[in-house]
């Protein structure tokens, strides 16, 4: 399967992925959910959560606002100097008269973002914030990136590429010589990088869930006597084919991008992101990465507010090329036809989007200096004919100008 993919398969893939994953109908459209909790919520929410069940729907907008407090965390210490992001009424009036139809109805944007129970939403245009919302969450409030997360070892990988500390080309085991006569043997950073390296999980573990045992291993979920260690349980993967051909979509490549990462600068993976991307950008407050026993969670590990997410996404932008990451590695992205380049999801409407679980959304298009950025939280009424699809159809109709 290609990755470069029209949107219409998105929209129907997406419903199987809710359904293979077991998310229950415990939320509905509307619900309320508070923009903090109290003293006593916490303490309530605190007692009841554990690693089985902290990403179920019934705890998951607590839990992503919270994740510091379940699983060790390194900081990505703010800016000294943040980057200046100013309000722009540009779309003010279209944003308060324009119509969407969506489910059959017509409503306003603010009415659909209500509806569906988005925690936060925000679009930047041309380096100004044209809209952002708050329904369930504050603005300084920190929340889980989840598969977000991807991009940012991307980043990572393309930045020490462009510093000529790694060849893309060559395998892995070169950098990381205990991956020899492993499965990974020979297989380029490159195929990692575009989630094509041809190593699948286990099917046969969990009852087809392949990514449990890979969470037990990052003490995402509760570890067996029998759990392995990250670098164990990646050691025994098996080929499924051979490399460059189709996407696999696991956490292990990123836990390899990551240590690669650290072998060649001889830092942690946590220095480098605030080193190399989250000073540089302008972050406007401290963001997050999960760490389990010194290994970071480059896949889904990173937390932020909303602002600083989307921040991240000004980077991929033509308006900021090469302040953080080059013109020559945005080009590679957007113009790919191959894998998850850069480990982007899809490239669609011109420009690149990433998505995580929960309904975590981040879309760039570098031509139009266009980034749109979503908080949300595991639920049933998921919102992908929206959240996936408006700024798509705004692009197509000319709205968004250079």
């Amino acid at each position: 399967m290609r990755r470069k993919l029209l949107p219409d398969f998105f929209f129907l893939v997406w419903p199987v992925f809710i359904s293979i994953t077991g998310l229950t109908q415990t939320v509905q459209p509307g619900q309320v959910f508070p923009k903090e909790y109290s003293v006593r919520q916490t303490q309530e929410y605190l007692h009841k959560i554990n690693l089985d069940n902290w990403d179920s729907a019934r705890y998951a907008h607590f839990s992503f606002t919270h994740m510091c407090q379940f699983f060790s965390c390194k900081t990505l210490h703010v800016a000294e100097k943040p980057f200046k992001l100013e309000d722009s009424k540009e779309f003010d009036k279209f944003w308060s008269t324009h119509r969407f139809t969506y489910r059959g109805d017509s409503l306003l944007i603010d009415e659909i973002i209500k509806v569906d129970n988005v925690s936060a939403y925000i679009i930047i245009h041309n380096g100004k914030i044209v809209y952002e919302k708050y329904p369930y969450m504050k603005e300084n409030t920190v929340h889980s990136w989840m598969s977000v997360s991807k991009p940012m070892a991307g980043a990572i990988i393309s930045i020490l590429e462009e510093k000529k500390l790694l060849d893309l080309s060559q395998p892995i085991d070169n950098y990381l010589p205990e991956l020899k006569n492993t499965a990974w043997q020979g297989t380029s950073v490159q195929d990692i990088l575009y989630m094509q390296s041809g190593i699948a999980e286990d099917t046969t573990l969990n009852n087809g869930a392949t990514w449990k045992e890979m969470e037990r291993s990052l003490g995402w979920a509760s570890r067996r006597a029998e759990t392995p260690t990250i670098l164990q349980y990646i050691k025994q993967m098996k080929r499924t084919e051979p490399p460059g051909n189709h996407v696999f979509y696991q956490d292990a490549n990123l836990i390899l991008l990551s240590l690669v990462a650290e072998r060649v600068t001889g830092k942690k993976y946590p220095e480098l992101i605030e080193e190399l991307v989250w000073k540089p950008m302008g972050a406007h407050h401290h963001g997050y990465i999960n760490v389990f026993t010194d290994t970071a969670l480059a896949g889904t590990g990173i937390k932020s507010t909303l602002r600083d997410l989307a921040l991240f996404g000004t980077l991929f932008t033509y308006q900021r090329a090469g302040e953080v990451i080059s013109k020559n590695t945005i080009d590679k992205i957007v113009n790919s036809n191959k894998g998850m380049p850069f480990m982007w999801d899809f490239i669609m409407g011109g420009g690149m989007l990433k998505g995580g679980f929960g309904k975590q959304v981040l879309y760039v298009n570098p031509e139009l200096n266009l980034v749109v950025a979503q908080f949300n939280h595991p639920q049933t009424f998921f919102t992908d004919e929206f959240t996936s699809s408006f700024y798509l159809q705004m692009i197509k109709q000319g709205w968004f100008k250079k």
